[in-house]
């Protein structure tokens, strides 16, 4: 019998979301659109902890992303009909989450591109939890890692990291790291 997995993805990776769920037993997926308030307590945090250059570095980089994707337009693009259950949240780490967890009883849960998850909700996940990291952890934590290492003109930093979840920003314990094969120079 396969594991019972939840996916927790931020609402821009909805098409990631789906092809994550080919092939596995996802029960439910829970989307983050991040609520303006999350979105203000986010940009105040960064700017404190790295400063107004860097974060500037990153709007510029979001925006740069939007404007080559394109704007999420509807709820069909993240995956309804898709999944067994869909939960939009504003902010990934309240109660509605909690809940859909118990309510599921995930064997494993799937993270990517979603908010900092807090205490109460790293408490409610299964065992079996990863984050997906477009980024080496021992080079760049936390958004734009990818951006980041090409900017600084370090492109034997690109990679991905799959760990576990933990209270700090890719902080948990490293399950595979990959990076793409031949030179990036």
């Amino acid at each position: 019998m396969s594991k019972r997995v939840v996916l927790l993805f931020g609402v821009e990776h909805a098409a990631f979301a789906r092809r994550c769920a080919q092939g596995a037993n996802v029960v439910g997926v829970v989307f983050e659109r991040r609520s303006l308030q999350v979105r203000m307590n986010m940009l105040t945090t960064r700017l404190r902890r790295l400063g107004t250059w860097t974060v500037l570095g990153q709007l510029g980089h979001r925006v740069y992303r939007r404007l080559l994707r394109g704007c999420i337009r509807g709820s069909e693009e993240t995956g309804k009909g898709t999944f067994p259950e869909a939960l939009m949240v504003g902010d990934i780490n309240g109660d509605e989450v909690v809940a859909f967890l118990r309510k599921h009883q995930p064997d494993a849960v799937a993270v990517y591109g979603t908010s900092l998850l807090r205490k109460p909700l790293l408490e409610a996940l299964p065992k079996d939890n990863y984050n997906i990291h477009t980024g080496l952890t021992q080079y760049y934590r936390g958004v734009c890692s990818s951006f980041w290492a090409l900017y600084e003109d370090h492109p034997e930093r690109l990679g991905v990291t799959i760990h576990r979840l933990s209270p700090g920003i890719d902080t948990g314990e490293i399950v595979l790291m990959a990076q793409p094969p031949g030179n990036m120079v």
